[in-house]
């Protein structure tokens, strides 16, 4: 599994999105809205495939979305000089993998 330290300008992966530490209410209902969002990136499909098969494993319910993304530049005058000043944006249709 590739793991990508430092992300630079033009860098796509795969993004898996999924819940954790879901808290529940005085009555044992989850309170979704205070769950904790996660994300992992991975270098291929396959690899975000299958991390997402053990977290749908490990939380009995729920769904986990992995959609590829591309490493843009805040500001594309900058991206030569700052390859690595950017942020992750979705790169395509968002697959949901659900329990």
């Amino acid at each position: 599994m590739q793991v990508i330290k430092r992300p630079r300008v033009g860098d796509r992966m795969f993004a898996v999105e999924w819940c954790d530490g879901v808290p529940t209410d005085e009555n044992g209902d989850a309170v979704m809205d205070a769950a904790d969002d996660r994300v992992k990136r991975f270098a291929t499909i396959e690899d975000a495939r299958e991390f997402a098969m053990r977290i749908l494993l490990k939380y009995f319910f729920g769904s986990v979305s992995i959609t590829p993304v591309e490493f843009v530049a805040y500001d594309e005058d900058d991206a030569l000089r700052f390859p690595h000043a950017g942020f992750w944006e979705a790169a395509g249709e968002t697959e949901h993998i659900e329990a």
